[in-house]
């Protein structure tokens, strides 16, 4: 099996909400050690990463501090204790991310591709006709340009291609026109491509197929306990879902011996009674900023979702022509809740 050569777009350490030592780098960095993979980046990559590193987790510091000031009730409390156990705990944060991703360069030995020979008359001729990957006259957009440009050069010189992980679309135009850089929309699609080198991978998906009414069934039976309120004070009573279907075929991240994985994504329209305050009916206090008592009263709400769901296949194996046997679970949403949002402004 030939080694893929691999470049990672700071969109896809975003995508993945930069956990290094998650299941996604995690199966990457298998990879690479099993000589499946080799990992390329650049110098503007690396900063963008790190950048980006900072930028989200300093979103986040009001929201902490806030925590930290309003809700001291819970400093005790065994979900919360390690927020205020720390003097700086975003602070904190931010340095174990950064720690993490330089583990991350260290363990997946990536080559960094050099920038410095790049044809910059091309790359300023593509700005300002709006050729790929400029959309427009971006500013933004140069550095991109910069990258793809040395990747382009450097595969060109080796007579090989790599591929582009990226959820910008204009990487992926940029793709489609140079026959040395191949677009994935995601890490799923490469560990998708690695599999079907697998002489399993059929065979998974025939088991897939014949499941598949039967896993969304599960699905659907459990949704009900992952919704909760949003923006709203209240409590979601009851939930009905209907019209589930995978929105793409699936993917298939890893196979084992009697086992695989999948990732999908799967669509469903929802309809939840809730039970909400009664701004209305629920006297406020000025004084104390606090109501007196809380009225509720019904709320119906209805929305339509797209969620991202994780299939486990275990006790299988290959040949079987219906492995009536096989174990099948799934996980969703990352198993993270599925928030509900007011449609109205109740305050």
């Amino acid at each position: 099996m030939k080694l893929k050569n691999v470049f990672l777009d700071t969109s896809i350490y975003i995508k993945n909400n930069f956990e290094f030592g998650g299941s996604k780098f995690n199966k990457l960095n298998d990879l690479i050690s099993a000589g499946r993979i080799q990992l390329y980046s650049t110098t503007i990559i690396d900063n963008e990463v790190i950048s980006n590193i900072d930028k989200t987790i300093e979103e986040t510091r009001q929201f902490v501090n806030s925590v930290i000031k309003e809700a001291y009730v819970l400093k005790n409390t065994s979900p919360f204790k390690s927020i205020f156990a720390e003097r700086k705990p975003v602070n904190i944060a931010l340095n174990e991310v950064k720690n993490q991703y330089d583990e991350f360069k260290q363990s997946t030995n990536i080559e960094n591709i050099p920038i410095n020979n790049v044809d910059v008359d091309d790359i300023f001729k593509r700005y300002f006709e709006e050729l790929p990957p400029f959309s427009s006259k971006k500013k933004e957009e140069i550095p991109d340009a910069f990258t793809l440009s040395a990747l382009k050069q450097w595969f060109q010189k080796k007579e090989d291609a790599c591929y582009i992980l990226s959820t910008d679309s204009d990487m992926k135009n940029y793709c489609e026109e140079n026959k040395e850089l191949i677009y994935l929309d995601s890490l799923d699609s490469l560990f998708n491509l690695i599999a079907s080198e697998d002489a399993r991978y059929e065979f998974v998906i025939q088991v897939f197929n014949e499941h598949e009414d039967e896993i969304l069934e599960n699905i659907k039976d459990d949704l009900f306990d992952s919704f909760i309120l949003d923006d709203i004070d209240g409590e979601v009573n009851e939930v009905d879902v209907s019209d589930l279907s995978f929105v793409n075929k699936p993917l298939i991240t890893e196979i084992g011996d009697n086992y695989a994985k999948l990732s999908l994504v799967l669509q469903f329209d929802y309809t939840a009674y809730c039970s909400v305050l009664d701004v209305e009916s629920s006297p406020y206090d000025s004084e104390t900023k606090g109501f007196l008592w809380k009225d509720y009263k019904d709320e119906i709400y209805h929305g339509s979702e797209e969620i991202p769901v994780e299939i486990f296949i275990d006790n299988i194996k290959l040949g079987e022509e219906a492995p009536e046997n096989a174990d099948i679970t799934a996980k969703f949403n990352n198993d993270e809740m599925i928030f509900i949002s007011s449609p109205y402004d109740y305050y």
